[in-house]
């Protein structure tokens, strides 16, 4: 929440830009503080894996939200595994077909979750 608000931040009409700067870092803090960051390397951490959670596939960032991984390298290693397991080539992965498609063993329910023969995923939600 913090996260977002910290991005979505704008010079609103009639504010001055040191309003805006005041309100940017006051955002900041409350996300860091949300996050538990008490050093640069944690600081690090908490944005480097921000922006690599944004490139991502929204299906491949919700199997890593869902594992709790919280280190960028480690989100990596991740990703390199489920893309080798689900078959897809280093080309592949930036393509926006679903890693959870219709394929065999594979179907979409109606309450809009994805069974496959591991198990149900719930689609992901907007982090």
């Amino acid at each position: 929440m913090y996260r977002k608000r910290f991005r979505n931040t704008k010079k609103r009409p009639g504010s001055t830009y040191l309003e805006m700067a005041r309100e940017c870092g006051l955002k900041f803090d409350r996300w860091m503080k949300l996050e538990d960051v008490k050093t640069m390397e944690g600081m690090r951490e908490v944005i480097l894996l921000e922006h690599f959670m944004e490139q991502v596939h929204p299906d491949l960032k919700f199997e890593l939200i869902s594992h709790g991984v919280d280190d960028i390298m480690e989100a990596g290693r991740r990703a390199d595994c489920y893309c080798e397991a689900l078959g897809f080539c280093k080309d592949d992965q930036g393509s926006k077909r679903s890693f959870f498609n219709k394929a065999e063993g594979q179907h979409k329910s109606k309450n809009n979750s994805y069974t496959m023969s591991s198990g149900q995923y719930q689609k992901p939600y907007n982090y």
